[in-house]
């Protein structure tokens, strides 16, 4: 008999499943996934999203169609499939490795600035998962080097969209500016969130990355949408016409179903 694995009830729509691992989450996702073929379609139009965490798999669903207690009890008895490392699209990145912290992480290192762009320029990288801001991708698979490497002492207040850090482990892309407490090791003007165009994410948890050194002489950040257009719903033909309002009163939709991951 397989043995229980942690699964705890999260609010009244998802559940969580606690891992030790990221390789062991994404195959736990893609165990997830397979639930509608393996159980005769239980939970088949009941689960809304699978995402993946550090060392652990949220499952949101449907309350209304799906038993919550049932897919916990279900999902900790289920054993994860195998997760495959190669498996995943490829996605090239093109960067600038001219970061203001290159000195830095060389110098932790213990080795040159040109070493530390060698690394990271040959990097086979992968999105262990996406946090801390839509569309941040933590990306695994640096060099032990600079994989040493720790966060800033200091975090900076704005850290400019398009610039490539790493710290802890990992490397990441700001796909907007934002605070950051990482090492910048360089840019890119690649788009890596939109929010008007669904995957909505450039980077998808599993996905195989490459950083690709180009000339970006002259190269900006990410800039505002071709179309400059803000948010989707500027378009949209349903509006709520507010007639009284209150200190109380607010107006909410289902979000963005699938998108969480």
């Amino acid at each position: 008999m397989t043995p229980a694995r942690p699964v705890r009830l999260f609010g009244d729509s998802a559940v969580v499943i606690d891992v030790a691992t990221v390789d062991e989450a994404h195959a736990t996702a893609s165990s997830v996934a397979g639930l509608a073929a393996d159980v005769d379609g239980l939970f088949e139009s009941g689960i809304e999203d699978v995402v993946v965490g550090y060392r652990s798999v949220t499952v949101v669903v449907d309350p209304t169609v799906i038993d919550i207690t049932l897919l916990a009890d279900t999902l900790a008895s289920r054993a994860p499939r195998r997760a495959r490392s190669s498996s995943g699209r490829l996605v090239e990145i093109p960067v600038a490795l001219d970061g203001r912290d290159l000195g830095d992480v060389a110098r932790i290192a213990g080795v040159t600035p040109d070493r530390v762009i060698s690394l990271l320029a040959g990097a086979d990288l992968r999105v262990a998962f996406v946090g801390f801001a839509p569309g941040f991708a933590y990306l695994v698979g640096l060099d032990p080097g600079l994989a040493s490497v720790p966060r800033r002492p200091t975090p900076r207040p704005v850290v400019p969209g398009g610039s490539i850090g790493l710290a802890g482990g990992f490397v990441g892309v700001y796909p907007q500016a934002s605070p950051g407490g990482w090492h910048l090791g360089g840019r890119t003007d690649m788009r890596l969130f939109d929010p008007d165009a669904p995957p909505y994410s450039a980077l998808q948890a599993g996905d195989r990355v490459r950083l690709c050194v180009v000339d970006m002489e002259g190269r900006a950040g990410p800039g505002p949408r071709p179309d400059g257009r803000a948010r989707l719903h500027s378009d949209a033909e349903r509006v709520v016409v507010v007639e009284e309002g209150g200190l109380l009163s607010f107006v909410e939709d289902r979000g963005r179903l699938g998108a969480a991951r």
